[in-house]
């Protein structure tokens, strides 16, 4: 006889509705934030302590932290 073990808990149909919200709440955050950030101008991101190469990774911490 064959058994199958996973290690999804019981209800794990609803968990992963809540990742996948979850997930689409990160990458919405992500979005705003690079867009809010590309709009600024070389001299405006100057002033906050920012260059245009840093946007992805300020915008990957502000997803992370959502």
């Amino acid at each position: 006889m064959t058994t199958l073990t996973t290690n999804l808990p019981a209800n794990s149909g609803l968990g992963l509705f809540a990742q996948l919200r979850a997930k689409l709440r990160r990458h919405a955050v992500y979005v705003r934030v690079y867009n809010e950030l590309s709009a600024l101008s070389d001299r405006e991101l100057e002033d906050i302590g920012l260059v245009r190469g840093m946007l992805r990774d300020v915008a990957s911490e502000a997803s992370a932290e959502a």
